[in-house]
């Protein structure tokens, strides 16, 4: 069961997705221990917390093995909900002076969100918690410089948003994967995606997410130098953010402005 994590794994990990169907939550640690005396699993520090890991070719042995036992889709989505749940108690701390302790452990998780989201986003699945997970590592994605990898995960989930049913959730896909092509600087593909995030909230009545969008279709319009038209969008933006009170939203766009002003003289 252990051969479902990617990069090693916490014992909250463990007994989370491992327990059930014959294993106690409360005998994951005891089963643990003895992997690690006759060391099929090894454990190290990491900022003050214990981490477990197993060798790669035992790793592939026990994915063969789980997968022989016909439990790798019940693991799978225990996996996914769990660093589903990880990755959504973190997406709120980014902006809020916590961000340092919860990027670094979204980057020695990173194996298995990725494990996660390619569990979540393959072919017949429903693909909200894919969606979900891919909006919560927003943040982690940009501000770790993870901008190809976040983008391609956006794009593909934009490719397979069809003809499904308006919500709050495929809107932030959508702006996602235009603030990561922003982030690129590939302008023409953002403008679309934020003309189009910006119908959905305003579809929506997402006051907040019309904000965002408005923010980064001002950052397009000085990308193209169209200043005027930036400083229109910083301040219709602005005054949105200030309605909803957002200020860490309003320090960005004060930011912005100020940049802006900087290029004008």
């Amino acid at each position: 069961r252990l051969g479902v994590f990617r990069g090693g794994f916490t014992l909250e990990a463990a007994e989370s997705v491992c327990a059930g169907d014959g294993i106690d939550a409360g005998d994951v640690l005891d089963l643990l221990a003895g992997l690690v005396d006759r060391s099929i699993v090894t454990v190290r520090a990491i900022s003050g917390s214990r981490r477990f890991e197993i060798p790669e070719s035992l790793r592939e042995y026990a994915r063969h093995r789980l997968a022989d036992s016909g439990e790798s889709a019940r693991l799978g989505e225990g996996h996914l909900a769990h660093y589903l749940g990880v990755a959504e108690a973190a997406a709120p701390r980014l902006a809020c002076g916590e961000e340092d302790a919860w990027l670094d452990r979204l980057e020695v998780e990173h194996g298995n969100l990725r494990a996660a989201l390619t569990c979540a986003a393959r072919e017949g699945h429903d693909l909200d918690p894919a969606r979900r997970l891919a909006v919560a590592l927003w943040r982690f994605w940009t501000m770790h410089g993870h901008f190809a990898e976040g983008r391609g995960w956006f794009d593909r989930l934009v490719r397979a948003d069809g003809d499904g049913p308006p919500s709050p959730l495929r809107a932030m896909v959508v702006y996602c994967a235009a603030s990561l092509s922003v982030s690129q600087g590939d302008v023409d593909a953002a403008g679309d995606l934020l003309s189009d995030a910006l119908a959905r909230f305003r579809a929506l009545g997402d006051t907040q997410g019309v904000s965002w969008a408005l923010n980064d279709l001002a950052a397009v319009a000085t990308h193209r130098r169209a200043y005027d038209q930036a400083v229109g969008l910083y301040e219709e933006s602005l005054a949105l953010k200030r309605q909803v009170g957002a200020r860490w939203d309003i320090a960005r766009t004060l930011v912005n402005l100020g940049e802006l002003a900087w290029r004008l003289g």
